[in-house]
């Protein structure tokens, strides 16, 4: 049998948001000897190794895996690093871990689109997000669904269960291929925004990104996702509320990010802005988006498991393989996992062989 593996201890403790000194209680052990079975110094007994499974909500199979590397803290990119605890942040690069693994699960099975991301490092945002809608064909029309175009274009998007406000999304390099993790308790605009904020940091920063980065990537989103000129096309005048209510449908962002694109652009004065702003915190319309959109989710995912499923292989058979719970699988597949639950497979597939090609379209 495998040797206990103390770096899957520390992502599982990390993952569930449990300080050290919480775990040990929970364990009904010192602090100091959870910190010598981390650390590698100790190995705990079989009755210990149960219970830290019950604990932390993975199978006993799983502290035995090998062939493991945590994500540098450095490879992840976070906005509003000051607001994230400690605790939060380590959770969310934990959900990094597991998605890498599942990313190599997959990958193991499935051929999947090739990475086809430009390298627009030292590009202003605005002219990177020209150079990606040149380069990928959108011409200046609506992105309809921004998962589906990053993943035809090689990069894989997990959903990041975080009940974290200050966490909207993050994205960093594993191996070859790029990953995406977003908050899904953000609203479906945000995502959006989220998404394409993302994806500017994979094309244009390749370390560890400051406030600058941030605002870059937030321009870079609002011209990939609301193109100067068809914005000034569908709204030469701002007349009221009610008409950006309507017109940010064909976007399908935010309403405050509408507001804030005309400003940017310059389609509206700075009273206009502080005015508009002003009349969205009256009416709510910061926290409960009107006319909100349906939530995109992963359409590479939801291949995936379809595919498995018609070979007789259930979520539940992907989190054994893996020696996680279904609760962590499904965390990351934008609940699409809950629904195929119940469907416990006729067929004797393991999901081996050949490896299945799929293809975005």
């Amino acid at each position: 049998m495998s040797e206990f593996n103390p770096a899957r201890l520390l992502l599982a403790r990390e993952r569930r948001g449990l300080f050290r000194k919480e775990f040990a209680a929970r364990c009904e052990v010192t602090p100091q000897t959870v910190s010598n079975w981390e650390s590698g110094t100790t190995t705990p007994e079989s009755d210990s190794i149960a219970r830290i499974a019950s604990e932390l909500g993975f199978q006993e199979v799983f502290f035995f895996l090998q062939g493991f590397d945590r994500l540098p803290e450095g490879a992840a990119n976070f906005r509003a690093r000051t607001k994230i605890t400690a605790r939060q942040k380590h959770a969310a690069l934990a959900a990094g871990d597991l998605a890498r693994e599942l990313a190599g699960w997959i990958e193991a099975r499935f051929e999947l689109p090739p990475v086809r991301l430009p390298d627009l490092q030292g590009q202003s945002p605005e002219l990177a997000a020209r150079i990606i809608r040149t380069e990928w064909l959108l011409g200046q029309h609506p992105i309809p669904n921004i998962i589906h175009l990053l993943e035809s274009r090689g990069v894989l998007v997990f959903s990041l269960a975080q009940d974290c406000h200050e966490l909207d999304a993050f994205s960093f390099w594993s191996d070859v291929r790029p990953i995406v993790l977003l908050n899904t308790m953000k609203s479906p605009e945000r995502s959006k925004i989220d998404a394409a904020h993302e994806l500017f940091h994979l094309v244009a920063h390749k370390e560890e990104t400051g406030k600058q980065e941030e605002q870059d990537a937030d321009e870079f989103a609002g011209e990939l996702l609301m193109p100067r000129e068809d914005v000034k096309n569908q709204i030469p005048r701002v007349l009221s509320l009610h008409q950006l209510v309507q017109a940010k449908q064909r976007w399908g962002v935010s309403l405050s990010s509408l507001v804030y694109r005309l400003h940017k652009i310059g389609r509206i004065t700075e009273w206009q802005y502080r005015t508009l702003f002003v009349e969205l915190s009256k009416r709510g319309y910061r926290t409960a988006e009107p006319n909100s959109s349906p939530r995109e989710v992963s359409t590479l995912l939801t291949k995936v498991f379809e595919s498995l499923r018609a070979t007789g292989v259930t979520p539940r058979r992907v989190a054994a393989d893996l020696g996680w719970s279904v609760e962590h699988l499904n965390e990351l597949l934008f609940g699409l996992g809950a629904t195929m639950m119940g469907i416990e497979g006729g067929g004797s597939g393991n999901g081996s062989g050949d490896r299945k090609n799929l293809r975005l379209v």
